[in-house]
């Protein structure tokens, strides 16, 4: 099990990953870097409490002139 928790206007979701040591071995787990789907969604920078993170990431702006993280 995996999660990971955003804030957006004061309000935390959470993402909850299920899956077995099964679903690794068997390549039924996909890397996010693997989706199109996830890919090419914006995530902006300012909904993550990046204090929660132990190395938080490099934010920078892309030629969209908007944060994103590297």
């Amino acid at each position: 099990v995996e999660t990971v928790t955003i804030t957006i206007e004061g309000s935390d979701f959470h993402l909850i990953s299920y899956y077995s040591s099964e679903d690794i071995c068997n390549g039924r787990l996909k890397r996010p870097l693997s989706r199109p789907d996830v890919m090419e969604l914006y995530m902006p920078p300012s909904i993550f409490r990046l204090t929660k993170f132990r190395v938080p990431p490099k934010i920078e702006i892309g030629p969209d002139r908007k944060p994103h993280f590297m």
